[in-house]
Order: structure tokens, then sequence, then C-alpha cells
């Protein structure tokens, strides 16, 4: 039900090599290939080179940047007219953030005149709950956590019944096509143990596909 690279990730992290892939799933290629995206069905979006940029100041429980970057990628599928032929997903573990970008796409498509587009797009933003038992094209998966969120964190230990490994589990096995992670590298090697979940998965990640820089991605998108 998914294209093996991104099975890959799953298998390794979460399964112990156990999942088998059905021939069939070599189909699901992603075949809207742009300058943004190649055709691996795994992208590694680092948002290292962004930390020192003063435009995106530390907001408790949001992490402005990922939010303003998916924005602007949901934008630009929008642009290629690819939320209206796949079916394309946005989520965060996190569900303020989520919320945050929900909001923030509506007052764009508004601003940009665009509602009467937003009943013939096959895209959804929500949390990763929602996606259970769904399965989407494509998904943006936002990590949100980075240096500059404080109060976010996939060790929350005031969250009781908290297992951020079983939602990153739900949204990676829910792509078809093409699994974006949007994350800062450096700071979850900083922050995280070598075996913990989410470095095992940024490994994977890293390894089945390929990593984009932020910087270069804003740039290629204003091209």
């Amino acid at each position: 039900r998914m294209h093996p690279q991104i099975a890959t990730i799953a298998n390794q992290v979460f399964y112990q090599g156990m999942l088998l892939n059905d021939e069939s799933t070599e189909q699901l290629i992603y075949s809207h290939q742009s300058p943004l995206f190649d055709a691996n069905s795994v992208t590694l979006i680092d948002t290292t080179t962004i930390l020192n940029d003063h435009d995106y100041k530390a907001i408790p429980r949001f992490n402005r940047y990922n939010s303003t970057l998916s924005l602007q990628i949901l934008n630009n599928l929008l642009e290629q007219g690819l939320t209206e032929k796949l079916t394309i997903g946005y989520t965060s573990p996190f569900k303020r953030q989520t919320q945050l970008v929900r909001r923030k796409w509506k007052e764009l498509l508004t601003e940009q005149c665009q509602e009467a587009k937003r009943d013939k797009q096959k895209l959804t933003i929500d949390t990763i709950h929602s996606f259970q038992g769904n399965q989407v094209d494509l998904l943006l998966l936002d990590l949100t956590e980075c240096a500059t969120t404080p109060d976010i964190s996939f060790n929350d230990p005031t969250k009781q019944g908290w297992r951020p490994d079983l939602l990153i589990n739900v949204a990676i096995t829910r792509t078809r096509q093409k699994l974006i992670i949007i994350g800062n590298l450096p700071y979850f090697r900083s922050r995280y143990p070598h075996d913990s979940f989410i470095r095992r998965v940024l490994r994977s990640a890293s390894s089945t596909g390929s990593t984009l820089h932020a910087i270069d991605l804003k740039q290629l998108m204003t091209q």
C-alpha cells in the first residue's frame, strides 16, 4: 500500500524487518517531478540553514518557520494543479501546529481569491490521528520540534500516554507515493540519543531518499 522506499523506513524502525512489499507497490511512483522534488519517494527537508533567521522568533507551542515553509510548499503544489490530481496531506505530531497551518492555509486561499478551488482540492490538513484508516498519495510530515520551540518535545513527561513513536509510524504508513519530512536534522542529532526512534527514522529516511536544504528549497520556489 506504499512505495518500497517509504515502507523501508517503517520496516527498519518499527517492524524489525517483518514487512513484505507486494510487487504492485513498485508501481506507486511519484511521477510529478519538479524543480522542488525529484522522483525519490522520500525527501527530507533540513531546516538547519534557517536557525539564524531572525524573522522567525521563538513562539511557544508553534514552529513559525516550519508552518510558513509548509504553506509555501502546499501553495506550490496548488499552483502546479497537484492538489486536484493527487490526495495530499499535511500533518504534525503536535495539534497546535496542525491547527496553525490549517488556519493559515484558509487565509492564504482567501487572500489569493482561490476559495473556489477549495472544494476541488484533495488536500487534508489535520492531526496524525485523523489519517488512521486512510491514505494519501503525498504527505508532508512536519516534525515541528526545534531549539526555538521549548514547549514542544517528543519527550514530554507531562503528557500521559504520549507515544510520538506510534504517531510517526502512522504518518509514514499512511503515505503511498511521496513522503516529505521537514525537520532540523542537527537539532535532533544533538537532542536525542543515537538509538531513539526519531533519530532512527531520520537516518533511514536520509539513506533511503534525498535531502534538500530549506534555504535551497525557498530559492527554487521563488524562481
